[in-house]
């Protein structure tokens, strides 16, 4: 473990250093992890509803142009996919 020197008033304190020892070997091996991570998450998504007719449109969303979709479809959604809502951003302590 590695610590770094404090001087306050005379006194010596001790206190180990977050930073100290990663180089940046460790740097570049994280960061590549990262992106492999990431990258797995990627994948196509196979979309065809713009070169499809709108009937085939309307029965794979399961609506009807001129009624919608029946009461019981918005419930099943919102229990699959959630709120739709944006994810908030990350916050960071000041200082």
């Amino acid at each position: 473990m590695v610590y770094l020197l404090i001087r306050k008033m005379h006194r010596a304190q001790y206190e180990v250093n977050p930073s100290a020892g990663v180089t940046r070997k460790d740097k570049k091996k994280k960061k590549k992890n990262k992106n492999k991570e990431l990258d797995s998450l990627k994948h196509e998504i196979e979309m065809d509803e713009h070169r499809i007719s709108l009937e085939e449109l309307y029965n794979k969303l399961g609506t009807d142009p001129n009624s919608g979709c029946p009461p019981s479809k918005p419930k099943q959604i919102m229990e699959r996919d959630g709120p739709n809502q944006l994810t908030p951003p990350k916050t960071y302590p000041s200082g």
